[in-house]
């Protein structure tokens, strides 16, 4: 069988992105009919249903391929190998925070996901080593209750503990 001649200079991506692009198709569909469908129409309920459940895994699509960007951008950003992109992995946040390290404060990028905490430190523009990951499992933060010490927390993890200090108490990043 021989590919169609408006095809056959599609790459691989293109090829890949057929299926999600079908989905926002369906959901144009599915709202187009609806617009010609008199309310008393045996079909109106089904098709709004039907567009709502389409909404709904659109929705969640887009949101699994911001995630994938995400961890494939944070991926493309450590030197060295790490697993970043792991089944049922969430990106959460990420943002330079400044760690306690020998009585001084040095910045440090910290990336948190659904299931891990790492903190790297940079080594070139956009570049960065992976200094430590932290399971979220029996981690603990605290925040000091003196005022001196308002934009600063704890991290308390199973290996180790330590001292981060935010920009400001909003934790901008």
């Amino acid at each position: 069988m021989t590919p169609r001649p408006h095809c056959q200079k599609l790459s691989l991506n293109n090829y890949m992105l057929k299926p999600i692009q079908r989905i926002s198709q369906y959901c144009l569909l599915l709202q187009d009919y609806l617009n010609h469908l008199q309310e008393d129409s045996p079909d109106y309920e089904d098709t709004v249903a039907a567009l709502q459940i389409m909404s709904q895994v659109a929705s969640e699509t887009m949101k699994h391929e911001d995630n994938i960007s995400k961890l494939i951008s944070i991926q493309n950003s450590l030197c060295g190998h790490h697993e970043v992109i792991r089944p049922g992995r969430v990106f959460i946040k990420d943002g330079d925070l400044m760690k306690l390290s020998r009585k001084i404060m040095k910045p440090r990028r910290f990336i948190l996901f659904n299931d891990s905490l790492w903190y790297t430190k940079q080594v070139q523009y956009k570049l960065y080593r992976v200094k430590h990951e932290f399971p979220l499992t029996g981690m603990k933060v605290s925040i000091p209750i003196q005022q001196d010490y308002e934009n600063e927390f704890n991290i308390i993890s199973m290996t180790k503990s330590f001292i981060l200090s935010a920009r400001n108490t909003m934790f901008q990043c």
